[in-house]
């Protein structure tokens, strides 16, 4: 074992009795939680109305994930994007004809007309690299 491994776990002896003492009891009455949650509400709802006044389609545009979180905060987009998860399943699907009739094109075979590169590659080995999370720095180095 190593001193590097043992650096790992210096944390654990520092912050451990920390963790483990006894916390004092910290009894919050009825009433002042029912501030808190009043509060606390109306800072959200004031948020919302806030980020609805400099942007008026912020809600029926959730594509523009960033304008979104500067406009109503990282908080307030998460609960929009839970409400936006937990609801989007229980809406029906309403397909119409027209949207049948471009689905079943779309999933057509296309037609096999030749194309201008078609069989360049005929006969060569072909090497494709891919790099999914790659950083710039790897990168001719």
């Amino acid at each position: 074992m190593s001193w590097w491994d043992i650096l790992l776990f210096v944390d654990l002896f520092i912050i451990g009795p920390f963790l483990f003492r006894k916390k004092p009891d910290l009894a919050v009455p009825k009433q002042r939680k029912r501030k808190y949650v009043v509060a606390s509400s109306f800072l959200i709802i004031l948020t919302i109305c806030l980020g609805l006044v400099k942007s008026v389609h912020i809600f029926s545009e959730s594509y523009d994930r960033e304008q979104m979180v500067k406009s109503i905060g990282l908080l307030n987009y998460h609960l929009y994007d839970i409400v936006l998860s937990i609801k989007a399943p229980l809406q029906p699907l309403i397909v119409t004809e027209a949207d049948a009739d471009v689905l079943e094109a779309y999933t057509q075979p296309k037609s096999s007309e030749r194309k201008d590169l078609f069989g360049i590659a005929e006969g060569k080995n072909i090497i494709l690299i891919t790099l999914e999370s790659t950083q710039n720095f790897v990168i001719n180095h």
